[in-house]
């Protein structure tokens, strides 16, 4: 199956890790397209219905008919993770462009890729 960056997959993320998101949620595939066909395992951000922000690296995804999602959604980017692509069920849409420079950013962020904290 073929998967790409921005696809929204419902990931199944049992069980907890101690703090970290669990359960069947959507999450976004961050991975690269030119190493995806390459490996078994995919990154992804998961993303909750809890719209209460915690972190600089979040921002909320409304939904539409392009994304899948059936209600706002933050975006956890301090929560990135590699699971098996056997853990990514369905495909229920595909993150809008306009979403593409907050992804970076909140990377960036989670990441401190500029050095900003």
């Amino acid at each position: 199956m073929k998967m790409n960056k921005y696809d929204i997959y419902v990931g199944n993320l049992n069980p907890p890790k101690g703090r970290a998101q669990a359960g069947f949620r959507p999450c976004v595939i961050l991975q690269s397209n030119a190493i995806s066909c390459h490996t078994t395992t995919m990154i992804v951000v998961p993303l909750t219905s809890n719209l209460r922000p915690r972190c600089p690296s979040e921002f909320v995804v409304q939904p539409s008919s392009c994304n899948g999602l059936s209600q706002p959604s933050r975006f956890l980017g301090w929560q990135i993770t590699t699971v098996d692509r056997k853990f990514l069920g369905k495909k229920i849409g595909s993150l809008e462009p306009v979403y593409y420079p907050l992804v970076q950013e909140a990377i960036d962020i989670a990441m401190d890729a500029e050095g900003l904290f």
